[in-house]
């Protein structure tokens, strides 16, 4: 589950977007809710982690490639659980 949701690609604009001081853009995701809150997870899980910290470790750009060889940072994919469960209203 947590793959799934660091791998969008809301997820990663979100990240992106606020490591380089971007605002919020609301236009993200559109009619589908849950690509809406991939991108504000994202956008938090930035705002959250060290900047030193990547996204993904041994990944490489490419999707196809990034799904294959890429695993999450443990830290990152422990913060990505926490923000799905408060999003979706548990208390973590």
């Amino acid at each position: 589950m947590v793959k799934s949701i660091m791998s969008t690609d809301e997820f990663e604009r979100g990240f992106r977007d606020a490591r380089k001081g971007r605002p919020f853009d609301w236009r993200i995701g559109g009619d589908d809710i849950d690509a809406a809150w991939d991108y504000e997870r994202g956008r938090l899980l930035a705002h959250l982690a060290p900047l030193d910290m990547p996204l993904w470790i041994n990944g490489s750009e490419g999707r196809s490639a990034r799904l294959e060889q890429a695993r999450p940072s443990v830290v990152l994919e422990h913060m990505v659980v926490a923000l799905f469960l408060e999003s979706a209203g548990k208390r973590v």
